[in-house]
């Protein structure tokens, strides 16, 4: 067989061997002559201890460089977005996508006192994937040409309370003129048997994350995809919708956070509630928030900097925001476009409407 191949590679890249290539007998090395180290060329270092301490001394000067990519100006800005962002293009895969390819079923809207509800369903046919998706929209005479996404671990049916009608906030912001939309992210409702939410992600093999990891999306980035896919669909016609803004509360805020980032322009802000999370602090490869890689690139922190300079209204980590993120905000010149809450959780919702109808 090497005897064929070798042919083959000599007819085809014209390397003008003469034909038939034989194979001629080989004289193993000696030791002495494989032997790399000696008095010049001494045995390096090896063992636990040492292998230790090299992980350590390459993970030490990553996280140098990657300290001295906070940006102090928009120079330091455009490169931490070349950079940290670059690596998020590669963790989650896909960016804004050409809004023609998602083709959106609609079924007739459902008129209630005060609103419409659709249901709709946007499929990406080449992609074999599909997002469940409901409107809540205004009177078309008070349509404000805006569209808050609100995203929820829950999916759309947080949007609702148990008799069907809209929770208070969602109700705000119809009565505001706000078009609100809710999606089933991968593994929430209508993906779901009993329409709860999957607890773990799924995996090739349970003892190595590589078999999983190594040639599929996580979920974490798969919910992403859906994001993003929504408001693509969005976007087109450009001119009939003036501002989209994404909603992450209640265990959503990793995903509208990571969405905010990748969508670009094509997102004009975000409410983001954190809850604390970090992708350092999850203990299980099957964890629906895993994201590999994620915690080496300023984790939430270095996620949240990348939607600067774009209004950003951000809860659950605590008085101020990471230093990171504030940094970010002001070498983009756009400091006052973060908001910090730090208030009672009741007031949560409160303050979110308040502020996407200030926009």
């Amino acid at each position: 067989t090497r005897m064929a191949m070798v042919g083959w590679l000599n007819k085809h890249l014209k390397l003008g061997i003469d034909q038939p290539i034989v194979e001629r007998d080989y004289r193993p090395l000696t030791k002495g002559e494989m032997r790399v180290f000696d008095a010049e060329h001494p045995r390096p270092a090896g063992g636990d201890d040492h292998e230790r301490a090299l992980l350590r001394w390459i993970t030490e000067d990553s996280e140098r460089q990657l300290a001295a990519l906070t940006p102090k100006d928009e120079a330091g800005m455009a490169q931490y977005r070349k950079i940290v962002g670059g690596a998020l293009d590669v963790m989650i895969g896909r960016g804004i996508e050409n809004s023609r390819k998602i083709k959106k079923d609609e079924n007739p809207g459902i008129e209630w006192k005060k609103h419409i509800l659709v249901k709709a369903s946007l499929r990406q046919t080449e992609r074999g994937e599909e997002r469940p998706v409901v409107f809540l929209i205004p009177p078309f005479n008070k349509w404000n040409k805006r569209v808050v996404l609100w995203i929820h671990k829950e999916g759309k049916q947080a949007l609702f309370d148990k008799d069907g009608s809209p929770k208070p906030a969602v109700r705000k912001l119809v009565a505001g003129g706000t078009v609100v939309a809710g999606v089933d992210l991968f593994g929430q409702g209508e993906f779901t048997a009993d329409g709860k939410p999957m607890a773990k992600a799924p995996l090739v093999r349970d003892d190595y994350a590589g078999y999983t990891f190594g040639y599929n999306h996580s979920m974490f980035s798969r919910r992403v995809h859906d994001v993003l896919a929504v408001v693509s669909s969005m976007r087109e016609p450009v001119e009939t919708i003036e501002r989209i803004d994404l909603v992450g509360l209640d265990g959503a805020g990793h995903w509208v956070a990571a969405a905010m980032a990748q969508a670009g322009e094509a997102v004009d802000g975000a409410a983001i509630d954190t809850a604390g999370f970090r992708f350092a602090k999850l203990t299980a490869i099957d964890d629906p928030g895993f994201l590999p890689g994620a915690a080496k690139y300023g984790d939430m922190p270095g996620i949240l900097a990348l939607a600067a300079p774009r209004p950003m209204w951000l809860a659950g980590e605590g008085k101020k925001a990471p230093p990171l993120v504030t940094a970010a905000y002001r070498a983009s010149g756009k400091p006052n476009n973060l908001t910090i809450f730090n208030d009672d959780e009741s007031k949560k919702e409160d303050a979110v409407v308040e502020w996407l109808l200030k926009k």
